[in-house]
């Protein structure tokens, strides 16, 4: 019991021999150029065998997979995407660096992915595409989103940043829409150890188009192809990606079952048609089972999150507010509003952030616990679940007060 009171957390990605010879295999290459070539093909063709799709570019950031994936749809500038409200920035810097107009809409309450019962209001003439993030690693509901992108004649596109090895009625994330975005920075379960993407494909428009952006050797290039060193690790993790995934999703089953029992929180439900990879493990704070307000679930999170991390167990938080929220959407003097929408739009835009209540609330009520990667096992989700009750137990006594 002791030893595994005082088992330190272990941090991800895990770097083993494997890694470090891969590495070092790369430094003793007689030609780079060469070693460069071979390594983005191989990895190239290992992710696109493994989701099961066509065509695969490996390239620089998560970020630059989704410039891609819009660039193979010919994404024109005054053209809108519609995103989710709540997300991480690149989703939205990607559609702005080909002058185009990110589009909001709010998201579900359990999934905290696009909401498509809310995208068929914010189709426009303008619209060319929907881009589906699957959020934490869960997928969004694609079936719902693939009927809307159809009856409108629309790109669906895939955020799968967070979602690789994610399952969707039997088929992997990145393999359901017309293109799909990865990331292979350093927390991502499959990782360059650094920065990294790799873009995906079932067309050959969309993967040339892609290509003639990706690289300096074709067309007006952008040199996103990423670098050996990089993708040297990543192929050597993913030797180990499917073993390693299955000990994270075990984790977080075993974590379910003990927290879902604590008073005060609440975690995403699956359904047997969905397999999470569990990215992010997501903790929601419940107000009325705090004794608490909704305004003081921020202030409230804070001291959880501070007092995990002070008892050993890394917790934390990502995006604190909904992308509506920042200046860029906000302020009509922003590069969005003055050179995009304002030169290339018909229409005023505006962003208000009250009409995405559910990315609302999700900013202010959640947090994530971060060490159920392994190596880590059951012994530190017993400790994280132990010690959240006891910091739960104590917030609602405090406030019966």
């Amino acid at each position: 019991m002791n030893k595994a009171k005082n088992e330190k957390v272990k941090t991800w990605p895990i770097i083993s021999k494997r890694e470090k010879t891969a590495l070092i295999s790369v430094l003793k290459s007689a030609d780079l150029s060469k070693e460069r070539t071979l390594l983005f093909e191989r990895l190239g063709n290992e992710w696109k065998n493994y989701i099961g799709v066509d065509y695969a570019i490996p390239c620089s950031s998560g970020t630059a997979a989704l410039f891609l994936v819009l660039a193979g749809i010919d994404i024109k500038p005054g053209d809108e995407v519609i995103i989710p409200a709540f997300t991480w920035w690149a989703t939205a810097a990607a559609i702005i660096q080909h002058q185009a107009i990110p589009i909001f809409v709010d998201i579900e309450e359990n999934s905290f992915c696009l909401d498509p019962k809310k995208v068929q209001k914010a189709i426009t003439l303008r619209t060319k595409a929907i881009i589906a993030v699957h959020l934490h690693g869960y997928p969004a509901d694609m079936r719902s989103l693939s009927e809307i992108a159809l009856e409108h004649d629309l790109f669906l596109l895939e955020d799968a940043a967070q979602a690789q090895g994610s399952m969707y009625f039997g088929k992997k994330t990145g393999s359901l829409g017309d293109g799909a975005a990865f990331s292979l920075e350093m927390s991502k379960l499959l990782t360059s150890g650094s920065v990294g993407g790799i873009m995906v494909t079932n067309s050959k428009v969309i993967h040339d188009n892609a290509m003639a952006v990706c690289g300096f050797e074709r067309g007006l290039g952008w040199g996103l192809r990423g670098d050996v060193f990089g993708q040297a690790f990543a192929v050597s993790q993913f030797k180990k990606f499917e073993t390693r995934l299955i000990q994270r999703q075990k984790n977080c089953e075993y974590l379910s079952k003990k927290i879902e029992k604590i008073p005060g929180v609440k975690i995403q439900s699956l359904t047997k048609d969905i397999e999470h990879n569990y990215y992010n493990f997501v903790v929601e704070l419940v107000a009325k089972d705090l004794n608490v307000p909704s305004s003081d679930l921020p202030s409230v999170r804070k001291k959880i999150v501070q007092k995990l991390n002070s008892s050993g167990l890394p917790a934390g938080l990502w995006e604190e507010k909904s992308l509506p929220r920042y200046s860029m959407f906000k302020d009509d003097n922003s590069y969005l509003h003055k050179f995009i929408i304002g030169k290339h739009n018909r229409r005023k835009i505006v962003y208000d952030a009250s009409k995405y209540p559910v990315a609302d609330k999700f900013s202010n009520n959640h947090f994530y616990i971060n060490g159920v990667n392994p190596p880590n096992g059951f012994a530190i989700m017993r400790r994280y679940a132990d010690t959240l009750a006891n910091i739960l137990l104590e917030i609602r006594g405090i406030n019966r007060k």
